[in-house]
């Protein structure tokens, strides 16, 4: 979405929300290279998103205004509003102003529970093939980017990450080796809950009392 805005717009100006937003979503756009000379020590050898992701200051930039769009729906308003006004990378990862200040620190904050969260995950030895973390509802939503994470760390690993909420848990599921709709549709077969996604990215709810059922039965199919 925010490539094809920028193409429409034309204005040099989003160059950075546009390559944020598509290296967000796993895609170099055909500017990269113009990007990186518009605001050189962002990306330095890295080449494809995952690198970039989690290896670069630009990647430390696309998780802050991921987490910037986190928490209370009034936080959030201001936190857009703030980000609209923004002129360039800089001012929010070296704080060159008090907006850049301001978004910072409000990130950090977001960014704790986050860490807190990806410490545990990390601590759990997969089950075979399969790398599940599920956490409660008391934390913020970060199933996207935990299981985006744990994926580009165990890459041969199928990454199903859950936040437990009322009666259901809400999942993010990653996979660089196996297609996941087909795998999601068989999991749900006799299982109260709904899915869908691209090739190597899916995200499901299923109710709590059928998590177990749903977990067997992507088990059975990637033995």
């Amino acid at each position: 979405t925010s490539y094809w805005i920028y193409k429409a717009l034309e204005n040099e100006d989003f160059m950075w929300i546009a390559a944020l937003g598509s290296i967000a979503d796993w895609n170099i756009p055909e500017f990269f290279d113009d990007f990186k000379a518009k605001y050189p020590g962002l990306i330095d050898s890295q080449k494809n998103p995952p690198e970039i992701l989690f290896e670069s200051r630009f990647g430390e930039l696309i998780k802050m205004l991921s987490f910037l769009l986190k928490g209370k729906t009034d936080d959030v308003r201001t936190n857009v509003s703030i980000i609209s006004k923004i002129k360039d990378p800089y001012e929010i990862l070296e704080q060159k102003t008090s907006k850049g200040k301001f978004l910072y620190k409000n990130c950090l904050r977001i960014k704790k529970q986050y860490d807190e969260l990806l410490e545990k995950a990390l601590k759990i030895e997969p089950d075979g093939k399969i790398f599940l973390f599920v956490y409660p509802s008391t934390r913020m939503s970060f199933t996207s980017e935990l299981s985006n994470e744990l994926i580009y760390k165990y890459p041969d690993k199928l990454i199903i990450v859950g936040r437990e909420k009322g009666d259901e848990i809400k999942m993010s599921l990653r996979s660089t080796k196996i297609i996941l709709p087909p795998i999601l549709e068989k999991a749900l077969v006799n299982v109260k809950g709904y899915g869908g996604g691209h090739d190597n990215a899916v995200g499901s709810n299923v109710a709590v009392d059928d998590f177990k059922t749903f977990i067997d039965n992507i088990k059975n199919q990637i033995k």
